[in-house]
């Protein structure tokens, strides 16, 4: 049994799940990115962007006798993102992989489009290895990781680049600067990249 207390910073749905905690919010109502916003005197919902980890909500929904999809309807969006570096058209990426790939190869070229080809291809090979041992498992740390991962697997460990800087990794992806900006900002915001 937990003494300690758990204090959740933000009471979005990560921080409304799990024991009793007590939750620090500075928003007026809990949410987190499930919240409206004014915009020009007009309400628009402010979120989720993006929802990832579907299988945790499952399986907190199952553990509670409920369904998440019950619960909670969600609608998939074709349009993921939209992006925009000034006055120039905006840039768009989608929930289809192929689309966005030809979206990049429009407006970037076909070089950074077979980039992000192989940053698919990367991305879904980096989280196979990490699903169960880091992303599935109780307070992971490095040696942690290591040790679920096994000797065996060493070589896929080491593949991952963990010493690497995010920005050098992405280079190896994409020529254009603005590619590695999004998808680092990705990475940063939400953990993931829809490609797998």
């Amino acid at each position: 049994m937990r003494h300690e207390p758990i204090i959740v910073a933000g009471a979005g749905m990560g921080g409304l799940a799990g024991e009793p905690v007590l939750v620090v919010e500075r928003q007026k109502t809990p949410g987190g990115k499930l919240r409206e916003v004014m915009a020009a005197g007009r309400p628009v919902d402010g979120g989720p962007t993006v929802f990832t980890m579907r299988w945790v909500f499952e399986r907190l929904f199952q553990d509670c006798g409920g369904d998440l999809d019950s619960a909670i309807p969600l609608t998939p969006a074709s349009l993921i993102a939209r992006h925009a570096w000034g006055p120039d058209a905006p840039f768009d990426l989608f929930a289809d992989v192929a689309h966005s790939e030809a979206a990049i190869g429009d407006y970037f070229g076909a070089r950074d489009a077979a980039g992000f080809r192989s940053f698919c291809a990367e991305a879904a090979r980096i989280f196979n290895v990490l699903r169960k041992p880091y992303l599935e498992a109780p307070a992971p740390t490095p040696l942690s990781l290591v040790t679920r991962i096994g000797l065996r697997r060493l070589p896929e460990t080491m593949a991952i680049r963990p010493y690497q800087a995010m920005w050098k990794a992405l280079g190896r992806h994409f020529h254009d600067p603005r590619l590695q900006q999004l998808f680092g900002r990705y990475a940063t915001v939400v953990g993931s990249v829809r490609c797998v």
